[in-house]
């Protein structure tokens, strides 16, 4: 197994759609990547990591910037997910 982690690309949705149904054994968690693709402002590309052993993808997960505060400062953060 030559596992390879790269960031999401455009064709990559059905994919991470089947990783999470798997995971998750419900399509509720696939159908949530689909919305904050689709409706999120804050969605990027960027902070999505999806795990490739040759051509099928084994892993995936999301991280979405928020701000929160931390100690009476707020900072900017990342949330992981699914």
């Amino acid at each position: 197994m030559d596992i390879v982690v790269r960031g999401e690309r455009l064709g990559d949705e059905g994919a991470i759609g089947v990783v999470n149904c798997r995971a998750f054994s419900s399509a509720d968690t696939a159908q949530i990547v689909c919305d904050m693709r689709a409706f999120s402002p804050t969605y990027d590309r960027r902070f999505s990591v999806c795990a490739w052993d040759g051509e099928q993808m084994v892993g995936h997960a999301l991280f979405n910037p928020l701000r929160m505060r931390l100690m009476g400062e707020t900072v900017a953060a990342l949330l992981v997910g699914p």
